[in-house]
């Protein structure tokens, strides 16, 4: 399953995001311009791919983990599991 690019950029989406363990991409600027605060990356243990500027522009405080990710985009927002 892959989140498409720009799926909810520039919405009203917020509060804690949850990606699911059938998550294997999130495409670039999916969540761009939104008020998430909480990315929990725990169980997403498929996931090998986030697009550039996924989580840009948001209001994210934390990220929950662990997850390894194969391609993280050079643009994209940082993401520490270890947080």
């Amino acid at each position: 399953v892959e989140i498409a690019a720009s799926a909810f950029s520039a919405t009203d989406l917020q509060g804690t995001l949850v990606i699911p363990s059938r998550v294997r991409k999130i495409g670039s600027e999916a969540f761009w311009d939104t008020r998430l605060t909480e990315l929990d990356l725990s169980g997403a243990t498929s996931l090998v791919e986030i697009g550039e500027r996924a989580f840009a522009e948001t209001n994210l405080e934390a990220t929950v983990g662990p997850v390894a990710v194969a391609h993280v985009a050079e643009e994209g927002r940082e993401v520490d599991p270890s947080e």
